[in-house]
């Protein structure tokens, strides 16, 4: 389980935490390998192991942000999914990716955020209660170009087509802004690279 500062973070599918490769520490970023499987949904998990600062915690999937959690300085917390109706939500899943070759069909050039889950973890101070958020659009996996298909060996991380029960949703919720505003950057983050089982061993990354 990969952790630095006050901070740990996990992935887990079926109830288990993934395995984790090549676990690098540098600034203050974190990045393993995880291996993937389509049609798996997945968990994020992490906690604060006593940072006593209010933290709000935000997650990409392939550089897309997506809902995350506020912590008070100590605990741990999860996020299944992200909301897609007043008591829906919508399971964050590995998924295949189509391969085109339509001009215009999704190709634009891959960043580095491709074949990635990120955490960010971002020390906030606390504000007043506000309205929650209006309910975002999720989008779902769709064409990408081979040089995409490439990189992550033919997956992406991505929401489940179906909507499942979830908490209703809160009339309101915290506002916050950066403890330091001058330098707003993350505190710690968490890269976990997810690959196929074959482009893992390809790579020389699992036996």
């Amino acid at each position: 389980m990969p952790n630095h500062k006050e901070f740990t973070s996990v992935i887990s599918v079926d109830g288990q935490p993934l395995d984790e490769y090549r676990v690098v520490v540098e600034g203050n970023k974190v990045s393993c390998y995880i291996r993937s499987e389509p049609g798996k949904s997945f968990i994020v998990h992490w906690a604060d192991m006593g940072s006593r600062t209010f933290t709000s915690g935000y997650i990409l999937l392939d550089g897309q942000k997506t809902p995350g959690r506020f912590l008070g300085g100590f605990g741990e917390t999860f996020r299944t999914g992200a909301r897609s109706g007043p008591a829906t939500e919508r399971l964050f899943t590995f998924a295949d990716i189509p391969k085109t070759t339509k001009s215009g069909a999704s190709s634009s050039t891959v960043g580095k955020e491709v074949g990635t889950i990120e955490l960010k973890i971002v020390q906030a101070q606390r504000g007043p209660e506000r309205p929650a958020n209006p309910l975002a659009i999720l989008p779902s996996a769709s064409s990408v170009s081979s040089e995409w298909i490439k990189k992550t060996g033919g997956h992406c991380a991505t929401f489940s087509k179906e909507e499942v029960p979830y908490l209703p949703q809160a009339p309101m919720t915290w506002s916050s802004k950066p403890l330091d505003v001058d330098n707003p950057h993350s505190y710690v983050k968490f890269v976990f690279h997810y690959r196929t089982l074959e482009w893992l061993q390809e790579h020389g990354i699992v036996p």
